[in-house]
């Protein structure tokens, strides 16, 4: 029988298969005759729907478990792309898209079967950067099939393609059912506490960054002259680098809050590269993906030591992905007005800004929790909080 952890990273390894979607879907409705404004409206539904459930999604891992949370959005994910794959339209999109923010929502919780089976930031850290870069396999093996595709694939070729991962989405349901469990016993409580409020400002600035930055990033690329599969491979790259920069987390582990520091300002620092001239482009989309999984990885370590010391692992979950989503939907909306008007720069500068002054935020939280080694500072926030029911 494989070990926990080796199957939270095999189910990561189906999950980032998902990736075909946003890489393949604007391209199979530009081509059925959906314009840019809906396929806008689709994806920012798909934004709000998983936005508005990602805290009842945390309430429900808290009273039935993750296991069976996930299970059931693994069953809805099915529903969702085989919906793509017999049906074309608006409508369709529309409906599928529903069901995704509702997966999405659901699948955050995931990060529960990780904060309850480690102790301390550095063991949190070493299992994220596993399963962090198993998805990241995952994605550039489905990145890597939508480059071999070419500049001008068929519908029919698109909706192929669905059908094979609605197949391939059958698989974590054998994984989930030698899952254990992962709920403590605890007193239910409807709302979060201050503190989990708190920490979630850096989630709201950082998500606006990166829905500024990269909802539209393919349109950019192809703006700049890249093809279909030239795209692909771009995406392919960006994920490979990606995949290393997940692998090298558990090293970055040593000192997570200077690590997080300097992967925050090369990400930043290379979102406002994705504007400059294409060959410029491309180089810091790699450092882009690179440092942006990278950090990831860091900082969801340190999310979870935070949310294990307030007390509230599902809905400390829930609050950060609201929040963060709350950012990436008005990003994403920015993203496309400023785009409209011929403004191409200015979203990757903000972007760049937001992420500094997000990341900021989240190490000074962090730092308030948790002192460095030495520190006279005392704690002044205290993981009673949950149990004194202070509300936001």
């Amino acid at each position: 029988m494989p070990s926990q952890r080796s199957l939270v990273g095999l189910l990561d390894l189906f999950t980032g298969f998902e990736v075909l979607r946003p890489v393949v879907f604007p391209i199979l409705a530009l081509k059925v005759g959906v314009g840019y404004l809906q396929i806008g409206e689709v994806l920012s539904l798909y934004a709000a729907v998983s936005t508005l459930f990602y805290y009842p999604a945390s309430l429900l891992a808290q009273s039935l478990g993750t296991k069976r949370v996930v299970l059931l959005s693994q069953i809805l994910m099915i529903i969702s792309t085989a919906i793509l794959t017999l049906s074309v339209g608006f409508l369709a999109f529309t409906a599928s898209y529903l069901l995704y923010g509702v997966v999405q929502a659901i699948y955050v919780q995931r990060a529960n079967l990780i904060a309850y089976n480690t102790k301390g930031v550095k063991e949190s850290t070493a299992w994220f950067s596993l399963t962090n870069s198993l998805n990241l396999f995952g994605r550039v093996i489905a990145t890597g099939s939508v480059a071999l595709i070419g500049g001008a694939p068929s519908v029919e070729l698109l909706r192929t393609g669905f059908g094979v991962l609605t197949l391939v989405e059958f698989v974590p349901l054998l994984l989930l059912r030698s899952l254990k469990e992962s709920r403590v016993t605890a007193k239910f409580s409807l709302m979060a506490s201050r503190s989990t409020f708190g920490y979630g400002t850096g989630y709201l600035i950082t998500g606006f960054g990166f829905g500024i930055t990269a909802t539209l990033l393919q349109v950019w690329f192809t703006r700049m002259g890249l093809g279909v599969n030239e795209v692909g491979l771009a995406y392919l790259g960006g994920y490979t680098f990606g995949m290393l920069g997940s692998g090298l987390g558990s090293a970055f582990a040593r000192n997570v809050v200077f690590s997080f520091a300097v992967l925050s300002v090369a990400f930043a620092a290379a979102t406002v590269g994705l504007y400059l001239p294409v060959a410029i482009s491309l180089v810091s989309y790699m450092v882009y993906s690179f440092s942006r999984f990278a950090r990831s990885v860091v900082g969801s370590g340190m999310r979870t030591e935070v949310f294990k010391d307030i007390g509230e692992v599902e809905k400390g979950l829930g609050v950060v992905s609201v929040m963060g989503g709350a950012g990436d939907i008005a990003g994403t909306f920015a993203q496309g007005a400023l785009f409209g008007t011929n403004e191409f720069s200015l979203p990757f500068i903000i972007g760049g800004a937001s992420i500094v002054v997000g990341s900021a935020l989240n190490i000074i939280f962090y730092r308030q929790r948790f002192p460095a080694p030495g520190s006279t500072k005392s704690r002044t926030l205290s993981g009673a909080d949950a149990e004194q029911g202070i509300k936001a």
